[in-house]
């Protein structure tokens, strides 16, 4: 998205499955195809822009500049807006992922944003049912019951506060933002979030949408770099052939991304050993010198997998880890 996007205007991800428009009737509402997934709920406004703002925060105005809604990301220097192919709308200042954009559900009636991760927390107020709200980081806490079932995940408000992740519908089960208090060495493993149509099918009878065979180390990997990473990573990404996980290493060298000995959370670890390699996503830098790795295919099982090796083991892409 540029500076603004103006009445009947809109910005649409690369693959063209979602859309965020401005409609004239002063709502703004982000679309998966002809369905809307969260709005504004300010339908009757007129003359309404959507700006994002020198200072990080992305606001809706109507024609008055009068602040309608707002991302909360303020503070933060100039930010860009981004509609991705994996369904968010998410604020980012440079590479640094700020927020991202979801909506209440509670099942009926308002959810209540706390001052903790606890059902013991104070209330400091409450949302409406498909109110559209910022979440910038995820941690766990008291479980949660709500629509969608049992949870002990909690998502931090650009402001702070939290709510639960049971209260929120962000279309995944699992964490869809990084893991509070710092995403290079804290956080931990996400679990088993590989895409069901994939995971559930026989292994390599499927060609996902990166290119690559279903439930192989390089499918996982790719679509971490998709889902957590925020990098719209393929097969023929920047214009290199990565192929099998052996030559990931130098198909990065040749754009220019580092490959080194030093791990960060959400790098790829990995490995030309054998005859194809093998690649994995770090999800936390122990201080010991391990690293814990997320990964596919280990042992050629064709199956999610978690192992705590030396962080000697490998070296380590870094793809806005």
């Amino acid at each position: 998205m540029g500076t603004t996007l103006t009445t009947n205007e809109s910005v649409r991800s690369p693959n063209g499955q979602y859309v965020l428009v401005v409609q004239s009737d002063g709502n703004l509402v982000f679309y998966k195809g002809g369905s809307a997934r969260w709005a504004s709920n300010t339908e009757g406004q007129q003359g309404v822009f959507l700006a994002a703002q020198a200072d990080g925060n992305v606001v809706l105005y109507n024609a008055a500049h009068a602040a309608l809604w707002a991302t909360g990301t303020n503070g933060q220097g100039a930010s860009s807006l981004a509609v991705q192919d994996d369904g968010k709308v998410a604020v980012y200042k440079g590479g640094t992922f700020l927020g991202t954009v979801v909506k209440t559900d509670t099942g009926g009636g308002v959810a209540n944003i706390r001052n903790g991760p606890s059902l013991s927390a104070g209330i400091v107020r409450t949302a409406k049912n498909y109110a559209p709200l910022t979440i910038r980081c995820y941690s766990t806490g008291s479980s949660v019951t709500g629509k969608y079932g049992t949870t002990s995940l909690w998502n931090q408000l650009t402001d702070g506060a939290w709510i639960s992740d049971a209260m929120v519908n962000t279309g995944s089960n699992s964490a869809i933002v990084p893991a509070c208090g710092g995403s290079n060495s804290g956080g931990g493993p996400i679990g088993d979030d590989y895409p069901s149509n994939y995971k559930n099918a026989a292994m390599d009878s499927l060609v996902d949408q990166w290119n690559y065979f279903n439930r192989e180390c390089t499918s996982f990997v790719a679509w971490r770099l998709n889902s957590v990473n925020h990098v719209a990573f393929h097969n023929r990404y920047g214009g290199q052939h990565w192929g099998n996980a052996n030559t990931w290493g130098p198909a990065a060298r040749a754009m220019g991304i580092a490959v080194d000995g030093s791990p960060r959370r959400g790098s790829i670890a990995w490995s030309s050993a054998g005859q194809y390699g093998h690649v994995a996503w770090v999800a936390q830098v122990l201080g010991d010198g391990r690293v814990v790795l997320e990964e596919y295919n280990y042992g050629y099982t064709g199956r999610y997998n978690q192992r705590t090796v030396s962080a000697s083991a490998y070296q380590y892409i870094h793809l806005n880890d």
